[in-house]
């Protein structure tokens, strides 16, 4: 069985320098810069900035007339690449100037379009490697905020991402070894904290990502214990982990978990780990995040098209991101400053076929006692998190959150850029709406529509596990979960089916698994006082 490849996972032997700068970017001394890249972070505001005039100078009028000719500024999004020799070094090394548009808005308010700065952290080192480049220097504005530089932070290191399992790591190097960050009024201890932050939150979505991309033969339900484990014993004691295996799954009496595994040669687990504050405090509660772990799914004997299964090494990509997130939140400073006990759950299987596959029409028990009839073996992510949230109910949670690609149905209501919410507590809605924004991570919030629980009524067994052949198959599939959620808990459910997977490539993701869910989840945790603060409002 194959290890994770942890040197293709993010930031790995960049440096990034940072340089403050006193008065105004206009008075930076651009000569001095090291020749590579200059990234001027700009809007249609930009000559406010003095950058452009300097740039200009140095340059002897080519970069006006460039971006005149360009008719740069444009739309946010669009990118200008010039090459001139500085004086004094014509026939010796060239300076690249990479100028990118940003929204009014961000430029006025920086934190209302955080994923633009990101995106520009990104394209600087994407550009950078496309030219070998080994240096790149960014410059910020007067007018930026810190909420930019920590958004151009975790674009710079969320781009370096590229899953290199089983290619030659001496095909494709990377030139770039240094990053130079010019800011106004910012400090060197604050920058570090930023700093800081942008590399844990990118390690665990490059953790999450080299998961889910690795080939499913070398990432059954045991690696997702192997890795638990490592972030485990990397704690320093700060994660206590429990694992359950088969027998005790079966003194456990998890039988939709045991069933659906039953086709498979691999044994499935159910993965528990805690993560206490650093100091107990009366008011702490119990967040509790759930992530489906189907390792591949071939669909059972309700078997999917070739095309169907060809993605289906990413079925398990809720679990990554949750696994993720604790590797994120162990790796920043909310690892001291988060005052409640983190709980992360992960029920992992293979949905295969043998002889002692699952049938359609067989009846399994989950660990709550709720008997489900399985008329669709490949609505078996729902049965997984089930089982998840009858052991859960056991941890008495204040909150629960959990992740899956559960339904092609939200994936065809919302695309590839949104994942669906589902929840009936308002406050936890709007949170996770805003984190969304916030991280660059976009949900949209689908109903919990009570009038469709009709369609999961069996009529030998408390539930069945689909609902009407094309319905309304998410909003039915999160209202099976509903049944299995602790009455006294918070609750909601996000369906990740489309995001968790990227066809093309951005700025700071490339072709395959998103990672989707970590960086979100670590602005939720950040914030979660106020959720708790807030009494559960029903929609």
């Amino acid at each position: 069985m194959g290890r994770l490849s942890h040197k293709s996972q993010g930031s790995g032997s960049l440096k990034v320098e940072f340089h403050n700068v006193s008065g105004k970017v206009k008075d930076l001394a651009f000569e001095k810069l090291h020749p590579g890249v200059v990234l001027v972070l700009t809007a249609a505001q930009i000559k406010s900035s003095g950058a452009v005039e300097k740039l200009n100078e140095l340059s002897e009028g080519l970069l006006g007339d460039s971006v005149r000719r360009a008719r740069f500024p444009g739309e946010a999004g669009s990118r200008l690449a010039i090459c001139f020799y500085p004086r004094g070094k014509k026939g010796k090394e060239s300076l690249f100037v990479r100028l990118s548009a940003v929204s009014e808005d961000a430029w006025s308010s920086p934190e209302a379009s955080l994923d633009e700065w990101r995106r520009c952290g990104a394209d600087a080192v994407r550009f950078s490697q496309a030219e070998k480049l080994s240096e790149v220097s960014l410059i910020l504005g007067e007018q930026d905020s810190e909420a930019a530089l920590s958004a151009v932070l975790e674009g710079i290191y969320l781009s370096l991402y590229q899953y290199q399992g089983f290619q030659d790591p001496k095909a494709k190097p990377d030139s770039l070894k240094l990053v130079r960050i010019h800011a106004i009024g910012l400090s060197t201890k604050k920058f570090q904290l930023l700093d800081t932050r942008a590399r844990g939150l990118a390690q665990g979505v490059n953790f999450a990502r080299e998961m889910v991309n690795t080939p499913p033969s070398e990432f059954p339900p045991a690696a997702f214990v192997r890795e638990a484990k490592r972030i485990a014993q990397g704690s320093k004691g700060r994660v206590v982990l429990k694992v359950f295996g088969k027998s005790a799954l079966q003194k456990m009496k998890a039988g939709c978990i045991l069933g659906i595994s039953q086709g498979s040669s691999e044994e499935p687990f159910l993965i528990h780990a805690e993560l206490s504050p650093k100091k107990k405090m009366a008011k702490a509660k119990r967040i509790v995040l759930i992530g489906k772990g189907v390792t591949f799914d071939s669909g059972g004997l309700s078997i999917k098209t070739r095309p169907g299964m060809e993605s289906m090494k990413c079925d398990m990509a809720g679990g990554a991101a949750v696994l993720g997130l604790l590797e994120a939140v162990l790796l920043s400073e909310l690892r001291d400053t988060f005052e409640h006990e983190l709980h992360v759950i992960v029920p992992t299987a293979e949905n295969m076929i043998n002889g002692e596959s699952l049938k359609p029409g067989d009846v399994v028990r989950s660990v709550s006692g709720t008997s489900v009839e399985v008329l669709n073996i490949d609505a078996e992510g729902r049965l997984l998190l089930a089982d998840a949230l009858g052991y859960a109910a056991r941890l008495k949670p204040d909150m629960i959150i959990d992740l899956a690609t559960l339904t092609g149905a939200c994936a065809v209501a919302l695309g590839s850029e949104y994942a669906g919410v589902f929840s009936d507590d308002e406050p936890i809605v709007e949170r996770l709406l805003q984190a969304g924004v916030d991280m660059g991570e976009r949900y949209w919030r689908l109903p919990l529509a009570k009038e469709y629980r009709d369609q999961l009524r069996s009529p030998v067994a408390d539930l069945k596990n689909m609902g009407n052949e094309g319905g309304p198959g998410a909003i039915v599939a999160a209202l099976f979960l509903k049944e299995f959620v602790p009455l006294k808990a918070r609750w909601a459910h996000v369906d990740m089916a489309g995001p968790a997977f990227w066809a093309a490539e951005k700025e700071y993701s490339r072709k395959g698994a998103s990672g989707f869910g970590v960086r979100s989840l670590y602005s939720f945790l950040e914030n979660i006082d106020g959720v708790l603060a807030s009494p559960k409002k029903h929609a």
